[in-house]
């Protein structure tokens, strides 16, 4: 179930089980992170890196289903985060993160794309419920985080 993250600045939608392998692959959290990655991918700033991911770089379903395809582009925004600088494993795993990671020192995946897009579209993820195509079944959690911000 997609979770509402309140930290000192700011609130994001996270996961709350975790996405990719070895992890339990909620449906909600799966069709959360498959939005955040197809809003990612399509904005004009990365186009090289869709241009020069081939078949990683075509739109994923939001059907909350962890299949290859979902599973390559985590991978894909991890190994374009690391080539950027961030240092963290490339696992494939969009994990869970709590407010107080930062004071830890500790980068996370789901961190790093909620923040790539809000730097790309201007707008924290759970206000992206107005763009066109937010999934529905995430759609009160977004609703919620908004009312928390």
């Amino acid at each position: 179930m997609v979770k509402v993250i309140k930290g000192r600045d700011s609130v994001h939608l996270g996961v709350s089980l975790g996405v990719g392998p070895g992890r339990a692959n909620n449906i909600d959290d799966v069709t959360l992170v498959q939005y955040m990655l197809n809003l990612w991918l399509q904005h004009p700033e990365t186009a090289l890196v869709k241009s020069n991911a081939g078949d990683r770089g075509k739109p994923l379903a939001t059907d909350g289903i962890i299949g290859p395809k979902t599973k390559a582009q985590i991978l894909l925004f991890q190994e374009d985060q690391k080539y950027s600088g961030f240092s963290f494993i490339c696992d494939g795993r969009m994990d869970r993160y709590d407010s107080d990671f930062a004071s830890k020192r500790i980068y996370y995946s789901m961190y790093l794309l909620h923040i790539s897009l809000m730097a790309l579209h201007g707008v924290p993820v759970h206000e992206m419920r107005y763009f066109p195509g937010f999934p529905k079944r995430i759609l009160a959690m977004a609703r919620r985080a908004s009312q928390a911000a």
